[in-house]
């Protein structure tokens, strides 16, 4: 990050000194936050498309650039809290209703992805920890995030997806 903010390149890594768990496709999100702990970027790399250091670097870039948010700067870099966190690959999961959802979903395991026609939207799986969702809740604001009503998560051409994640954090 601190590289990218001074040349405003990407870090270029030499791929044969890494260790292999880095160069295993891996889906990773790269989630930025202030020293107050507000969201200052947050995007990633949902499917294991990439090698993990090429999302890793990817995801880091694009993080302080999220559209969302003004471009991080290096005068807060060393005050952000970095989370990392990487993604199983996403598996389909058949939720027509609350039960099926109850079985298929654990709050705080599993992260989920919504898509519904060309809208998609995507919440990692400490996001309703963090902000104290039920299940209802969480699939609701998942389908929020993708533009879907919030009951869209029911509807027989909506397909949901979950992952797990392992987060690593850095203060």
């Amino acid at each position: 990050m601190e590289n990218f903010l001074q040349t405003g390149k990407r870090l270029r890594l030499n791929y044969h000194e890494l260790p292999d768990y880095m160069k295993e496709s891996a889906g990773i999100f790269v989630t930025l936050k202030g020293n107050m702990g507000e969201l200052r970027g947050c995007i990633g790399i949902p499917y294991p498309d990439q090698s993990l250091v090429e999302g890793l670097l990817e995801a880091s870039v694009s993080s302080m650039v999220d559209p969302r948010f003004l471009p991080v700067t290096g005068d807060e870099l060393d005050s952000l809290i970095i989370e990392l966190t990487v993604l199983s690959e996403p598996e389909k999961v058949e939720v027509g209703d609350m039960n099926e959802a109850k079985e298929r979903i654990v709050i705080g395991q599993h992260g989920l992805i919504i898509r519904k026609g060309l809208n998609s939207g995507l919440l990692l799986p400490q996001v309703p920890l963090e902000h104290e969702m039920n299940l209802k809740e969480f699939l609701e604001a998942v389908c929020s995030k993708a533009g879907l009503n919030k009951g869209d998560w029911k509807e027989e051409d909506t397909e949901v997806y979950r992952f797990e994640g392992k987060v690593f954090r850095e203060d």
